[in-house]
């Protein structure tokens, strides 16, 4: 008779059924039915990763910001304000000769950082304003860089694709987001109103967006 070992592992270890159950548990929670189906994909994976089905509520999101977003690929250009947004951006699913782009710790941000007072997140979005025409902008962790964004999209000549705009904290995370909905740019966004907000929100709208487009084109 063999003897069940005591240390046996007992939880769910098939990444895809855990994420088959995750999604079936959003579904059950928040219904999905009254927004574009575009975007669906994108509001389950946000929802997932937090963990909150409450803050569908909070998500404002242009009606083009999908397709702008899908049509930018093509130019293989993504900004992102910091390593950790970066790396949560799922690669394999990029277009070929995609690059992604995080400049928080070049020589050249940290200069621009002490020349003009700023954070190096800030300094970042200051630089890439130069060639973000065409680009897709991923913020997802500090609100210094929503603001300076919306500073150099009063100079820049040239504006990027789509923006994907979820700071996060206690301090300019819910007046930079509410200073993006109220200023009526035209660069399609999405965000979250209020605190919340993180690396790995700001990289699941972007990954939506791919997987959708892989399957689009598939």
């Amino acid at each position: 008779m063999t003897q069940k070992n005591s240390n046996q592992r007992t939880y769910l270890c098939d990444s895809d059924e855990i994420y088959r159950q995750s999604f079936a548990t959003i579904a059950t929670e928040v219904n999905l039915d009254r927004y574009d189906p575009l975007i669906r994909p994108v509001l389950l994976r946000l929802i997932h990763a937090c963990g909150m089905t409450d803050i569908i509520d909070k998500i404002v999101v242009h009606p083009d910001w999908f397709m702008a977003v899908r049509k930018a690929l093509s130019a293989g250009k993504i900004f992102c304000d910091s390593n950790m947004t970066k790396v949560g951006i799922i690669e394999r699913h990029l277009p070929v000769g995609s690059h992604i782009e995080c400049l928080l710790s070049s020589a050249e941000t940290k200069n621009y950082a002490k020349e003009h007072g700023l954070t190096l997140s800030a300094a970042s979005l200051a630089i890439y304003s130069r060639g973000w025409r065409d680009a897709i902008i991923v913020i997802g962790n500090a609100p210094t860089a929503l603001y300076e964004f919306l500073y150099q999209l009063d100079y820049c000549l040239h504006k990027p694709a789509a923006l994907i705009a979820f700071p996060v904290g206690f301090v300019g995370a819910v007046e930079s987001k509410d200073q993006l909905i109220n200023a009526k740019i035209d660069v399609p966004f999405i965000t979250l109103r209020g605190r919340l907000g993180g690396s790995a929100m700001a990289a699941a709208a972007l990954n939506a967006v791919l997987i959708e487009n892989g399957a689009i084109n598939g």
